[in-house]
C-alpha cells in the first residue's frame, strides 16, 4: 500500500473506506488490523481493527473518519490476520482533500501570506532601495524659460479675450434692447388692429321705425262634433251593458 497517496504538497488524508471479506471457521479467533505506518514516528498515523473471534466470516464495507491528517505523514500501510482466518478481495480508499494554503504565497488570502511575500521579496534584494540622485525639473533652465514663456503668452491672451468678452456683452445689450423695442412695436400694431375689428361691430346704423301687423284672424264660432257626441253616447251605453252583469 505504499505510495498509494499523491506527492502533491497540501494533502489532507480526511478519511478511510475499506472492503474486504473474512473466511474463517466460526470457533476460531481471528482479528484483522488495517494501518498506515507514521513517517514522523515508529507507530501507526492509522489503525483499525475488527475482531471476527467467536463468529462467522463475512464481507465488511466500513467507513472510518480521520482528523484531517497530512498525507505527507502516511508510511507503508498493511492489512494484517492476527488468529486463523483468511481475507479476500482488499480493497482501500483514501479520502483526502487539499489544503490551498499549504504554500503560503499560493493564495493572497492565505494568513501570514504577506510576511512571506516581504521575506521571499528581501531574499531576492528586491525590497532594497536603490540610490539615485534625481534631479528637480524646475531647476533646470530650459524648463524655466519655458515656462515663463508660457505666462507671457497666458497673459496676452487674457487680455485679448477680456476685450472681446466686453465687446460681445456690448452686442449683446444692443441685440437685447432690439429685441424690446421691437415686442413693444408687436403689440402696440395688434391693439390697432384689434380696435379696428371691433369697431365694424359697435358703429353699425340699424333704420328704426315702427312694424305694423299684416295679419288678423276674423272672429268665427266653432260647431260641435255630432260624431264625437255619439261616441260618447255608446260608451256609455256600454259601460251600463257591462255593469249589469255583475249586479
Amino acid at each position: 500500500m505504499s505510495g498509494i497517496l499523491p506527492s502533491e504538497t497540501g494533502l489532507i488524508v480526511n478519511g478511510m473506506i475499506y472492503r474486504y471479506t473474512a473466511e474463517k471457521i466460526t470457533e476460531d479467533d481471528m482479528k484483522v488490523h488495517i494501518r498506515n505506518e507514521d513517517t514522523l514516528s515508529d507507530g501507526y498515523i492509522f489503525s483499525n481493527t475488527d475482531n471476527w473471534s467467536g463468529g462467522p466470516g463475512g464481507t465488511i464495507n466500513k467507513v472510518v473518519p480521520i482528523d484531517r491528517i497530512s498525507g505527507t505523514r502516511f508510511g507503508d500501510g498493511e492489512i494484517s490476520i492476527e488468529g486463523s482466518g483468511n481475507i479476500k478481495d482488499p480493497t482501500v480508499v483514501y479520502s483526502y482533500q487539499f489544503d490551498p494554503c499549504a504554500v503560503v504565497l499560493s493564495d493572497p488570502s492565505c494568513p501570514g501570506y504577506a510576511e512571506a511575500l516581504a521575506a521571499l521579496l528581501a531574499e531576492q534584494a528586491l525590497l532594497n532601495p536603490i540610490e539615485t540622485e534625481i534631479e528637480n525639473p524646475y531647476d533646470n533652465k530650459e524648463v524655466q524659460n519655458i515656462l515663463d514663456s508660457e505666462v507671457e503668452i497666458k497673459e496676452e491672451f487674457k487680455t485679448t479675450e477680456n476685450a472681446e468678452s466686453e465687446e460681445e456683452n456690448s452686442l449683446d445689450t444692443n441685440s437685447e434692447m432690439l429685441d424690446k423695442y421691437a415686442g413693444q412695436l408687436d403689440l402696440m400694431e395688434a391693439y390697432s388692429v384689434q380696435e379696428q375689428g371691433l369697431n365694424q361691430y359697435y358703429i353699425v346704423n340699424i333704420p328704426g321705425g315702427i312694424y305694423e301687423e299684416t295679419i288678423k284672424l276674423e272672429p268665427n264660432q266653432l260647431a260641435d262634433n255630432n260624431r264625437a257626441l255619439r261616441n260618447f253616447s255608446s260608451d256609455t251605453l256600454h259601460r251600463r251593458i257591462v255593469r249589469s252583469q255583475y249586479e
